[in-house]
């Protein structure tokens, strides 16, 4: 009878260590304070070697764009299931080969946003490129050229040039 009681809760504890370790480890990831937006710059400008004092004050603007990205996203009534809708659609546009222009309209019409929101989702990504910029301008000359090149969409070599018509 005590082996059958000792293999039952052994068995128990080999269920519930992994499963209370997954919670913490999820709870760790939230409780970090680093709000998306500081990791993301951060992350961008890892590869130049910041230091210290550049990122402290990197760190500082992300923060002050978060807060203002999070009453953008309030006012406007984007919640994290319209922000998942709106990747949704992106995924399927991009599928398509649209690109540009035509690529966010096909956005903006296959996640049913409002006037508002659209206008909410612009205001979000000149944000985004406002901080960037201002990450960027802080940085040393030769941080500026280590620093990783936007990817171009399409072929870059033949921009401008007449396609043979075949």
């Amino acid at each position: 009878m005590k082996l059958k009681m000792f293999a039952t809760l052994a068995l128990v504890a080999l269920i519930a260590v992994p499963a209370v370790a997954q919670e913490q480890e999820k709870s760790k990831k939230k409780s970090d304070g680093v709000s998306s937006l500081v990791s993301d710059i951060l992350k961008m400008l890892e590869p130049v070697g910041l230091t210290a004092d550049q990122v402290a004050k990197i760190t500082e603007l992300a923060k002050s764009a978060d807060v203002q990205a999070k009453s953008i996203r309030a006012s406007a009534g984007i919640t994290p299931a319209v922000i998942k809708a709106r990747m949704e659609a992106l995924k399927a546009a991009r599928e398509t080969g649209k690109t540009g222009k035509e690529l966010m309209a096909a956005i903006d019409d296959a996640s049913d946003l409002s006037a508002d929101q659209i206008a909410a989702f612009v205001k979000l990504r000149k944000a985004q490129e406002e901080l960037e910029k201002k990450a960027i301008a802080m940085l040393t000359e030769e941080q500026k050229a280590k620093l990783p090149k936007k990817p171009t969409r399409g072929n870059a070599e033949n921009k401008g040039k007449k396609k043979d018509a075949a």
